[in-house]
């Protein structure tokens, strides 16, 4: 028996949908950027185990190890979300996007979880979960730090490496 609501199971599932998402952005980008392949593969790494981190913890919020407050967050928002990810999907598989672009959208979307302090609605007494957490929210600033790093220095240019 599951100690979360109908509209919290999805609400992390549709998190869950959105790492695997990212995951696919970043390793379209790898093999679309040649020059930055090794940057995108190891960020695309990073994304796929940010979702196996969220199937666990949503594990744990189904049998009460750790409490899940959505707040404001809604299951429509981050539908709309992942909509707008799956966009920019298909615009970086029709090779629509120059690498500034990709780098700014990918900086927008890292930026975004942060601000809406995905990682920080989970509540728990386990050191193990909440080192979890907090490796979640670490890596996806580290990941808007990097890939802005990268924009900053490619922006403008046709090539950059």
């Amino acid at each position: 028996m599951t100690l979360l609501k109908n509209y919290q199971q999805r609400i992390l599932g549709l998190m869950i949908d959105l790492e695997f998402k990212l995951a696919e952005l970043y390793a379209i980008l790898s093999e679309q950027f040649y020059a930055q392949r090794e940057f995108w593969s190891s960020i695309s790494a990073e994304e796929l185990e940010h979702a196996e981190w969220l199937e666990y913890l949503y594990k744990k919020a189904g049998d009460g190890s750790l409490m899940f407050n959505e707040e404001s967050t809604k299951t429509y928002t981050v539908e709309a979300f992942l909509s707008y990810l799956t966009g920019v999907i298909e615009k970086a598989k029709h090779r629509d996007l120059s690498l500034a672009q990709a780098l700014s959208l990918s900086l927008d979307i890292e930026k975004s979880m942060l601000e809406k302090k995905v990682f920080e609605h989970f509540q728990s007494n386990s050191l193990d979960l909440k080192n979890v957490l907090k490796t979640l929210k670490d890596e996806t600033e580290r990941h808007a730090t990097t890939i802005r790093g990268m924009w900053l220095r490619c922006k403008g240019e046709p090539v950059c490496a």
